[in-house]
Order: structure tokens, then C-alpha cells, then sequence
């Protein structure tokens, strides 16, 4: 889930506006489906006013994205060009074991691991299903970008 403040899409707007060169986690086929948790909140919600057994939702985004691509349309979305790098896993994880030891919101070895294999939906219940439209990558990143560090609440469309 993406949204103001998160430590995915928020960090990757703020690594790309100072990084002429940004890194990418391996190969940067890793498939992720960014979801705005308004949008969750809105679908939970929605589901909490129904009565009886529910079936199983895994509600993803608007598009299905490998990394790169994500990365590309962020970088489009705020009219940058970057030039993108692959860096294997290994060197990634190196990384977060030596970021552990230092003071601040580093970067982990969970966050590495999630990054080695898909996110998506499986198609299990959705959004579209409840009614609710996915705010598209786009909407998301010009609402993120444009809040003042440490986000703000409110929706992006």
C-alpha cells in the first residue's frame, strides 16, 4: 500500500528528485501492483457495512508494474529523466546488514526480501468489484510529491 508518509513510493519520489543515477533492486523485473490505502480504506469500508461471510479480497492498484517500469512512470510523472541501474541482490542485502547499524530509517533486510519476489493481486476479490476505481500511479505520485515531508492524510484524486 502506498499513501502519504509510506516507505516505498514516497522514498523512491524522494531518492529519485536527488539521485541522477538510481539504483534498482536486481534486475528490476520484480512485478509490484502499488495500491493508495484510501482506496483499501474506502473498499474495507465498504465491506464492513455488509453482513454475513465475506469472501477473501487482495486488492492491488490500478496497473501491474515491474520495478523499472514503476520506476519509469514515477520518473514521467515527475518530469525527470534518470538513468536507471541494476544492482544485484547480494550487493543489496550487503547493504542492509551494514544500514543496521546506523542511526535512522535505513534501509532493511525485509525490505530487500520483499523486493526479490512478485507483489501482486492473484485476482481474489478487488476494488472494481466494491465499486471502488484504483487511483491510478500518476495521481498517486503527483499527491505524494507535492505533500510536505512527513505526508499528509487526504486523498489524491
Amino acid at each position: 500500500m502506498c499513501g502519504p508518509g509510506d516507505a516505498f513510493l514516497t522514498k523512491i519520489i524522494q531518492l529519485l528528485r536527488i539521485l541522477p543515477v538510481f539504483p534498482l533492486f536486481g534486475d528490476g523485473r520484480t512485478r509490484l501492483e502499488p495500491v493508495f490505502v484510501g482506496d483499501v480504506a474506502e473498499a474495507v469500508a465498504l465491506l464492513a457495512e455488509r453482513s454475513g461471510p465475506l469472501p477473501t479480497y487482495e486488492f492491488g492498484g490500478a496497473h501491474v508494474y515491474t520495478y523499472r517500469e514503476l520506476v519509469e512512470a514515477i520518473t514521467r510523472a515527475l518530469s525527470l529523466r534518470r538513468h536507471l541501474v541494476s544492482v544485484p541482490f547480494p550487493v543489496w542485502k550487503a547493504m542492509a546488514i551494514a544500514a543496521q547499524s546506523l542511526p535512522g530509517q535505513g534501509l532493511t533486510l525485509n525490505q530487500v526480501e520483499l523486493m526479490e519476489r512478485d507483489n501482486v493481486a492473484t485476482g481474489t476479490g478487488n476494488l472494481q468489484e466494491l465499486g471502488v476505481a484504483p487511483t491510478p500511479i500518476a495521481d498517486l505520485v503527483a499527491a505524494l510529491a507535492s505533500q510536505p515531508a512527513g505526508g499528509d492524510s487526504r486523498s489524491p484524486t
